[in-house]
């Protein structure tokens, strides 16, 4: 017969951690209750010349994976103001890389708006 004591003669289907219970109570409902504060996007000219030149090259050799490209670039630069230092630092100080796609790295910087600053082939020199 199998016992269901652990070693300390405590009910093994006990949770260790009675905070974590799900209770309401603790941390996670005050993290809850604040507001963030989401700042705003703004693209650069060059970025945005970046885009339109990328779209332009691709579409006329597959105009689907175009617009997959394009939906990307723009889904991860709209998911900044949420969460500005998800993506790693960047090669040049105070920037910040996304990387959308294998080939296609997007630069942003962080300060009191998230700029867009460049959207570049990964074989690129950058900077």
């Amino acid at each position: 017969m199998v016992s269901r004591e652990g070693r300390d003669g405590d009910d093994v289907h006990r949770p260790r951690h009675p905070a974590r219970s799900g209770d309401g109570d603790g941390a996670r409902g005050d993290r809850e209750a604040q507001t963030a504060v989401t700042l705003p996007l703004v693209w650069t000219d060059d970025a945005t010349r970046n885009l339109l030149e990328i779209a332009d090259y691709i579409a006329p050799r597959n105009f689907a994976a175009a617009q997959r490209l394009i939906a990307a670039i723009r889904h991860a630069a709209e998911t900044l103001p949420d969460h500005p230092h998800l993506y790693r630092p960047g090669r040049v100080a105070g920037t910040r890389e996304a990387v959308i796609h294998p080939n296609y790295i997007l630069v942003y910087q962080v300060t009191t708006t998230i700029e867009i600053l460049a959207i570049l082939h990964a074989r690129q020199r950058y900077p």
